[in-house]
C-alpha cells in the first residue's frame, strides 16, 4: 500500500460533490444563511429559518456553519472554551502566488516555515500557490506582520515583479464548544471548534465526527438517546482536545528563542498534563539524551 495525498480546491470540490454526488442521490439543496430557529418545549430545534425566508424542518440538524456556529453556539447556548493559553496565534494573512514554472513548483504536500512571530504555510493548488501567515497580535502589529510576510514572500519568490497583494486577513478563534451534540443539534468542523492548521488536524475532525454519528444512528434506525449524546460528546471532545495538545507540542518543545514570540512559546505556555483523567505526560516528556548516543 502507498500513502497518497491530494490537494483540492475546496470550492470546486464542494460544487462537484453537490452536483455529481449529493443531488443525483436525492439530496435536496436549499441555499441560504441561518438567521433564526424555533424550538419546542424540550429545547429541540423544530425549524431553522434562513435569510430567504425558507423554513427547514428536520429531526436532526448538523451545524456546519463554520466559525459562526449559528445553531450550536448561538441558539443552543453552548459555552466556548479557548485554547489561547497554549495556542496563542490569533490572526492570519493570506497571499496567492502565481506559478512561474508549474511543473517544477507544484507538489502534493504543504510546507510550513517558522519565522519571527509565527509560521508560514505553503499550499500548492492547481492554479496557484496559497501562502498563509499565522501569528499572534500579542507580539506584533498587523502592519508589522504584513511587512514581515511580504518581505519573506519576495525573497522566496524572486520572480514576482510587483509586491504581492494581501488576499485575506482575519482572526483565528482557537478552541471548541463544551458540547458537540446538544438536543437534536450536532456541531461539526469549525462550528464545533478550531485548531490552527499546523498539522491539518481539522481535516480529520469532521471525518471522525461523521463516522461516529453514522455508527450511532445506524444501530437504532436513525434514533438516539441521551446516553448516545453523552458518549459521543465525551469521545469527540477528548479527541479534539488531544489533537490541540499535540499541536501545541511543536511550540512547547521548540528550541527557538530568537524573538519574544518564541521565548513565550518555549517558556510560558500553560498546558495541562491531564484531561478527563487521561494523562498526556507522554507527549511532553523530555527524552533521555543517552538514547541518542551511539
Amino acid at each position: 500500500n502507498r500513502d497518497i495525498t491530494y490537494h483540492f480546491d475546496k470550492n470546486l470540490l464542494t460544487k462537484f460533490l453537490k452536483d455529481k454526488v449529493a443531488m443525483p442521490s436525492g439530496v435536496s439543496c436549499l441555499e441560504g444563511e441561518v438567521v433564526d430557529c424555533e424550538k419546542d418545549d424540550d429545547g429541540n430545534v423544530v425549524n431553522v429559518i434562513t435569510n430567504k425566508g425558507i423554513g427547514v424542518n428536520s429531526d436532526l440538524y448538523i451545524d456546519c456553519t463554520g466559525e459562526k456556529s449559528s445553531l450550536l453556539g448561538q441558539h443552543m447556548g453552548v459555552k466556548f472554551k479557548s485554547y489561547d493559553k497554549y495556542l496563542i496565534n490569533n490572526k492570519y494573512l493570506s497571499i496567492h502566488i502565481p506559478y512561474n514554472n508549474k511543473k517544477e513548483q507544484i507538489c502534493n504536500f504543504t510546507n510550513n516555515v517558522a519565522i519571527d512571530n509565527g509560521w508560514i504555510q505553503f499550499i500548492p493548488l492547481w492554479d496557484r500557490i496559497e501562502v498563509n501567515y499565522y501569528y499572534s497580535d500579542k507580539f506584533t502589529t498587523k502592519e508589522q506582520a504584513i511587512l514581515e510576510f511580504k518581505d519573506y514572500i519576495s525573497n522566496e519568490f524572486d520572480y514576482l515583479v510587483t509586491s504581492p497583494k494581501i488576499q485575506n486577513y482575519g482572526e483565528l478563534k482557537q478552541g471548541m464548544y463544551n458540547k458537540s451534540w446538544v438536543k437534536n443539534v450536532v456541531g461539526i468542523g469549525k462550528a464545533l471548534g478550531y485548531t490552527e492548521p499546523l498539522l491539518s488536524t481539522d481535516i480529520l475532525h469532521p471525518k471522525e465526527s461523521f463516522i461516529k454519528i453514522l455508527a450511532i444512528l445506524s444501530l437504532k434506525d436513525g434514533k438516539y438517546n441521551q446516553l448516545d449524546r453523552k458518549r459521543y460528546n465525551g469521545e469527540i471532545l477528548d479527541y479534539i482536545t488531544l489533537t490541540s495538545y499535540y499541536t501545541s507540542l511543536f511550540y512547547y518543545a521548540s528550541e527557538r528563542e530568537d524573538s519574544l514570540y518564541w521565548k513565550h512559546n518555549t517558556q510560558n505556555l500553560k498546558i495541562k498534563s491531564k484531561h478527563n483523567n487521561t494523562t498526556y505526560d507522554k507527549f511532553f516528556k523530555i527524552p533521555n539524551l543517552e538514547t541518542f548516543v551511539d
